[in-house]
């Protein structure tokens, strides 16, 4: 009986996932299909690899609450079809923000800059002697 528990929590296991099918339907299989349906099965079980990191803990924050973080290397196989359409618009999706967040930066440290100049202007600091910004900027270039 034990064993047959273990069976029932194993799901690792290609067999707990096949012992599923009604007796009609796995009866109906023939070898080459039911040698294909554990294929399948196979692939779409995630194996649990090493972690570099692997932490997990539990907290009360009005309610209980887990926190759960995993690094590691990504060693899944992957599947050619919809999932690499899906990477493709990710990864262009990404690019996209990465150049918006990039010129956003820009923007926002020019306008800083500017900002700092005036207010030095203002409070007449002057770092380049008889000379302004423009002009130093002018001899080298």
């Amino acid at each position: 009986m034990a064993k047959e528990e273990k069976k029932e929590r194993d799901v690792y296991d290609v067999e707990f996932y096949y012992s599923k099918f009604s007796p009609e339907v796995e009866q109906s299989f023939n070898f080459e299909q039911k040698q294909a349906v554990k294929t399948v099965i196979k692939s779409m079980i995630r194996i649990p690899s090493k972690k570099v990191i692997d932490f997990r803990t539990t907290f009360w924050f009005l309610t209980r609450l887990y926190i759960v973080v995993f690094i590691g290397i990504d060693k899944r196989k992957r599947t050619v079809g919809f999932r690499d359409y899906e990477d493709n618009i990710s990864t262009i999706r990404f690019c996209f923000k990465l150049i918006v967040y990039a010129s956003q930066l820009l923007i926002l440290l020019v306008f800083a800059l500017f900002i700092i100049y005036l207010l030095k202007s203002i409070a007449g600091i002057n770092i380049f002697k008889d000379k302004h910004l423009i002009d130093v900027i002018r001899e080298f270039i």
